[in-house]
């Protein structure tokens, strides 16, 4: 599938979901104009644009966005939302987004991918603000691991990228080094093809 580039500095452009594989699944990124978009976008690798990812699948006739993000009204923070709401500038002042298809994901993984994610729906899922490798809290980037390691974990065997911290971060995390799992580093991995792009201005 080609890649489609769009630049656009009034209007928010929705791509063409027909263009989507129903067969498959992608991950859909997000990049916000908050705080937090802030702070998640310093810990990318190389990305200055994502904020955020989560797995959209096909299911039930229509395209759905897993995700954690922390809901403070809500009794979890799993989410699951269309791609319209996720998009939404209104929602959280998005000006960028991107969707990499998952390129190594056999056909008959694709159930069992659904069926994990459609588990999550009852779990009391809470975010993990720290980042921490041996908490059962999740952050985004860590549930995107989770899920697709459970799926297929030969294929989808992740590392966690290390980063010595300082000044108000040192401070915060209260420690000298950071492992965990950037948002952004899905883009370098081989199992994984971008096909849309979209940067607001």
């Amino acid at each position: 599938m080609p890649l489609f580039f769009i630049t656009c500095q009034n209007e928010q452009m929705l791509f063409d979901q027909s263009k989507l594989n129903t067969k498959n699944a992608y991950l859909i990124f997000r990049g916000t104009n908050t705080k937090e978009g802030f702070f998640a976008r310093d810990f990318n690798i190389k990305d200055t644009l994502s904020s955020h990812v989560g797995i959209a699948i096909y299911n039930e006739k229509a395209w759905s966005v897993y995700h954690v993000l922390e809901n403070k009204n809500a009794t979890t923070d799993f989410n699951k939302d269309d791609f319209k709401y996720f998009l939404s500038k209104e929602h959280d002042e998005v000006f960028y987004y991107s969707l990499c298809e998952l390129t190594t994901l056999a056909d008959y993984k694709i159930d069992t991918l659904k069926n994990i994610l459609n588990q999550y729906e009852s779990k009391q899922v809470v975010f993990d603000r720290s980042f921490s490798k041996d908490s059962k809290k999740l952050y985004c980037s860590e549930f995107v691991c989770e899920v697709l390691s459970t799926v297929d974990s030969n294929v989808y065997n992740f590392e966690y990228y290390k980063r010595e911290l300082k000044g108000i971060y040192k401070t915060y995390f209260n420690k000298d080094t950071l492992e965990y799992y950037p948002v952004d580093m899905f883009k370098y991995n081989k199992n994984f093809n971008r096909v849309y792009e979209w940067i607001g201005k």
